[in-house]
């Protein structure tokens, strides 16, 4: 019986469960590697099956990542990846694990890429000359160091030079279902689409609906989301409730699939205040359903949301500055047309899944050249995959 061929590629990462940027981004690479006809195999590295479990420590985790250690060197033996593309994490905790994992890697002679989805590296290496030197270690011998945005460079810039950065934007698909169920009358709809935590400035946006809500009550502010505290959203419950604002300021609870999609097309302003991001994929959502965004100033989001031509960018933590922004798409319906519009075509030509797919294939040839991996070479067998089961 012949032999399975050799993978070209091998990505560790994660998958949903649960649902956030770098999983959503994992099962998208794997769809761009399937069009793209590369073998490759992916090793779910996740050790969280729902957002309450990310941050915390079990025995089960500790076996689980035995586990995963031991399929990295049972397939590097067995199928000699040309490249591992890594998901690198961007905390103590599970970076100890990926330390772990690469110097396996390395001493495999496996060609590593780091695929990065957050910041604080700097921040990290700062805190002791041992992480300092780890970092360096894994930043310094990389071929490629991917980024999802130009302005996530800096923090590594100590470690990586410009030339061996490449940059992927995210990307989701577009819905050929989306329709527009905006009314023309009655309460205008702004919506906040984001887990419910302090870091993602729930708590700025419901001072922003306040300070609205104080010169016009013909707006509705829903916030959607899941929430990893449940005290914190007491808090906000609470005080939406004690200033008598419930019937303007709702919360939808955690939206998927259909849901979601109903809210962002029933949404006139999108608003997302978030006080530490590194892309913020919601962003690209609500573009793709034409609706102008208000979004904070921080890592990747001025390179999705075009100041005022998509939306406008704002201090997160400037309640007053959300307010009159959010304020002026309100009163301008035009406005309101014109940057949704403008969203959308922006989504279509940069964040739709093509462009995601093309830049892959970009940094796969760049870092490894593809060789043995087009379509031609296999014939008709067309892109062989395997999923290591979690």
């Amino acid at each position: 019986m012949m032999s399975r061929p050799s993978p070209c590629v091998l990505v560790v990462g994660h998958l949903p469960p649960p649902s956030h940027g770098a999983t959503a981004m994992g099962q998208l690479l794997k769809e761009a590697l399937e069009a793209l006809q590369v073998e490759f195999t992916f090793i779910d590295k996740a050790f969280s099956r729902e957002i309450g479990e990310v941050g915390t420590a079990s025995s089960r985790k500790i076996a689980r990542a035995v586990g995963i250690l031991a399929q990295i060197a049972l397939l590097c033996v067995t199928r000699r990846p040309s490249l591992c593309v890594y998901f690198v994490a961007a905390a103590k905790m599970p970076l100890l694990f990926d330390f772990a994992a690469i110097l396996l890697l390395r001493c495999l002679g496996i060609t590593l890429a780091p695929y990065l989805h957050g910041t604080g590296y700097s921040r990290i290496a700062g805190g002791s000359w041992l992480w300092a030197r780890l970092l360096g270690w894994v930043f310094r011998s990389s071929r490629k160091v991917v980024v999802i945005g130009h302005a996530l460079k800096e923090d590594l810039s100590r470690w990586v030079s410009e030339e061996r950065f490449e940059v992927v934007h995210n990307a989701i698909h577009d819905d050929a279902t989306l329709s527009n169920h905006r009314s023309s009358g009655g309460k205008k709809t702004v919506l906040y689409l984001s887990n419910l935590q302090p870091s993602k400035g729930a708590f700025e946006f419901i001072l922003a609906a306040e300070r609205i809500l104080e010169v016009r009550q013909d707006a509705r502010f829903v916030l959607a989301g899941g929430a990893r505290h449940s005290e914190y959203v007491e808090r906000l419950r609470r005080r939406v409730e004690s200033r008598g604002y419930s019937e303007n300021i709702v919360f939808a609870g955690a939206v998927y699939g259909e849901e979601k999609l109903d809210l962002l097309a029933r949404a006139d302003v999108f608003v997302f205040p978030s006080l530490h991001e590194a892309f913020g994929l919601v962003n690209l959502e609500a573009m793709r359903a034409g609706v102008p965004v208000v979004a904070s100033k921080r890592g990747a989001i001025p390179e999705i949301v075009l100041d005022g031509e998509t939306g406008y960018l704002v201090e997160p933590a400037d309640a007053t500055e959300i307010a009159d922004r959010v304020l002026g798409l309100l009163d301008d319906p035009d406005l309101r047309a014109r940057m949704g519009a403008a969203g959308r075509a922006r989504f279509e030509a940069e964040f739709e899944f093509s462009s995601f797919r093309e830049r892959w294939a970009e940094v796969l040839s760049a870092a490894v050249g593809l060789s043995g991996c087009s379509a031609d070479d296999r014939g008709s067998v067309g892109a062989e995959y395997d999923e290591v089961d979690r």
